[in-house]
């Protein structure tokens, strides 16, 4: 044979070689991408949990649970960054590579109930005499049933519900009494003690509490302070501002109208009030506007209280070194309205989740009241159950039932802009040009938001 065939023939053998190791490579990458898919490339067999606010030790035993009663069902708890979970979550919810299960913080739900599956007719009532709105409304606070349903359908269920409190530090307080009563001889120490010992219960009740403590009472009053914007919208709610038009298409808090009674512009009154703790020439000065974080003083115990979430109380103690007392967040003296701000995590199920009816079945198992007391206990936050808060004498609970949020278009832009009006007043601004034009940019929010819904 010739010389030439011979190497011909070994070429063609040697070409068939590679192109078969090519493709078994091939087979095998591919092969193992399409058995073993990543945790974001939702697979029929497995559901992706997003979360940025819980650990997953707080879940696991719930997530072991469902796998027990599912086992051809892996959960893959993810914990996200809280920086940049928005954008990471919308990007990968677009591409197609979101989690199954969603949790979000309340305040996001206006913003993107369009991307939420709605859990299905009569999975709240096997016996198809109410929808899953009527039972949901049952069963949840009002606070919840507001954030959660839309077009009588619902789009998320949360574990707990938070509102805001009042921390104090009981030894702070304490000490500036037995310093008053020494230099304050012929006072009244009974009247003294009420004033500076007792959590207040009223506004008013911290207005006397200043003028007796002074400088840091609370951390209160500045754009620098947490949840600044969140305190001061609680104010508002408490004034009687109404946040958004009937609609949700324009920002109203800026004008007249009052939802509880009839002090005019009230919103406006509750910006006054709030920059009024750190207003030098103010009667309520207690907080230096230059000193960023309340967080920070309370725990270094430079400041007698600061207002927060019940969620932080566990951090609270690490960081203090022990339990500081927690209350009640302070309203308008005889109001016949009390209110508060609720912020807590919501589960749901976005859109583009292949897994939809397996994802709400675990919703709903890790909601079920037999077993929700436990991890409440362990994260230190109340119950969203209505069945779980009735009778209840702890004040959180109570506290919980007259909890309000409002139609917010985008938390992280409102939170700015909240925070500039509350500078602009600081900075001598007539509370009424800082609220107006804080209304003008959250109406271009909520336009742009409703536009696209």
């Amino acid at each position: 044979m010739p010389q030439g065939g011979v190497d011909k023939k070994i070429i063609i053998l040697g070409t068939l070689i590679v192109v078969f190791i090519i493709a078994l490579v091939l087979f095998l990458i591919l092969g193992r991408k399409s058995t073993k898919p990543g945790p974001t490339a939702s697979a029929s067999n497995q559901l992706v949990i997003w979360d940025s606010f819980d650990d997953e030790e707080n879940l696991a035993e719930y997530i072991a649970k469902f796998e027990d009663l599912n086992p051809d069902i892996k959960v893959i708890y993810e914990k996200k960054n809280p920086a940049n979970y928005e954008v990471e979550s919308i990007n990968a919810i677009a591409a197609g590579k979101g989690p199954d299960i969603w949790v979000i913080p309340s305040t996001w739900m206006a913003k993107h109930n369009g991307k939420l599956a709605a859990l299905k007719d009569w999975k709240l009532d096997s016996k198809k005499k109410k929808t899953n709105a009527e039972v949901f409304k049952d069963d949840y606070l009002s606070v919840v049933a507001n954030d959660g349903i839309k077009d009588d359908q619902v789009l998320g269920m949360p574990i707990f519900v938070d509102s805001l409190s009042l921390y104090y530090n009981p030894n702070l307080l304490n000490q500036k009494f037995q310093d008053y009563i020494k230099d304050h001889p012929n006072a009244d120490p009974a009247n003294v003690s009420k004033i500076l010992t007792t959590p207040p219960k009223t506004w008013a009740d911290l207005e006397s509490m200043v003028k007796l403590y002074g400088a840091n009472t609370v951390g209160l009053g500045s754009s620098g302070i947490e949840h600044a914007s969140d305190i001061l919208t609680a104010l508002m709610l408490q004034y009687g501002a109404q946040m958004t038009s009937e609609d949700n298409k324009n920002a109203i808090f800026h004008t007249a109208k009052n939802s509880i009674n009839d002090m005019a512009y009230p919103g406006t009154k509750a910006l006054d009030y709030y920059a009024s703790f750190s207003k030098k020439d103010s009667p309520n000065f207690t907080w230096d506007r230059s000193e960023k974080s309340a967080y920070q003083a309370f725990v270094k115990e430079k400041v007698a209280m600061m207002i927060g979430y019940k969620q932080e109380m566990n951090k609270i103690k690490t960081d203090l070194g022990y339990e500081p007392g927690l209350a009640g967040l302070p309203q308008i003296k005889d109001t016949t309205k009390p209110l508060d701000l609720a912020y807590y995590q919501v589960f749901t199920v976005p859109k583009s989740s292949q897994n939809q009816d397996k994802a709400w079945s675990f919703i709903l198992s890790l909601t079920n009241p037999e077993i929700l007391p436990k991890y409440l206990n362990k994260v230190g936050v109340n119950s969203a159950l209505k069945i779980q808060t009735e009778g209840s004498t702890d004040w959180a609970d109570i506290q919980n039932k007259i909890a309000a949020s409002w139609f917010n278009p985008d938390p992280a832009a409102v939170d700015k802009i909240f925070k500039t009006a509350v500078d602009q007043v600081l900075d001598g601004q007539k509370p009424q040009t800082a609220i107006d034009g804080a209304a003008a940019e959250v109406t271009a929010l909520l336009e742009k938001l409703t536009a696209g819904q």
